[in-house]
């Protein structure tokens, strides 16, 4: 949106060159789609699909850009912006039960916001049962429980949970998804424990 008009407003439906443009950040990789007037100050940028989940992209318009008065951008502008990055919804025991309650050989549900690899889910997410020094690391194999939903993955330990014992799972922030690659923006733990 700028600040003074920039063009005038029976050029409606005008599809001459915008004065911005919209890259992928750090590249010259511009999605797909077109830029359009609304009145006199406002672009909008139109992708022909949605833009990519969990990536960065820079918007720029260069200096000497100029108003319908024909006053001149002194500096360029640059505004940047993400799409949403991957976090974990939910991480249910399945069939699901009290959280404080687990059984020896439970398996686990992740819900995403997004496509997640299960290869990447083995690689940033750590399964530890026991607190302090007792605590230990335990294996787990993840899988997709549903061809047809990325955002489900399920986690199934390789071994049976010890009885009372805290069951922790870590999710670090370095976790990305199929789409984008910049990872979660904090890390999340899930505690639970078994009967």
């Amino acid at each position: 949106v700028f600040n003074r008009p920039m063009r005038p407003l029976q050029a409606a439906g005008d599809e001459s060159a915008p004065p911005a443009r919209l890259v992928v950040r750090g590249t010259t990789t511009s999605p797909r789609g077109s830029w359009r007037w609304m009145g006199t100050n406002a672009l909008v940028f139109a992708p022909e699909s949605r833009l990519p989940e969990a990536t960065e992209y820079t918007v720029t318009v260069p200096a000497g850009t100029r108003s319908l008065a024909g006053e001149a951008l002194a500096a360029p502008f640059e505004s940047t912006f993400a799409t949403l990055r991957p976090h974990v919804e939910r991480l249910d025991a399945e069939p699901e039960v009290a959280t404080d309650q687990l059984l020896p050989g439970e398996t686990f549900v992740a819900r995403f916001n997004q496509a997640v690899e299960p290869r990447e889910v083995e690689r940033a997410v750590a399964l530890t049962v026991g607190e302090g020094k007792q605590a230990r690391r335990l294996a787990f194999r993840a899988s997709r429980p549903d061809a047809k939903n990325g955002k489900l993955v399920k986690l199934v330990p390789v071994s049976p949970l010890p009885l009372a014992s805290k069951v922790s799972f870590v999710v670090d922030a370095s976790l990305h998804g199929t789409e984008g690659p910049l990872p979660m923006k904090e890390g999340h733990t899930f505690d639970m424990a078994t009967y």
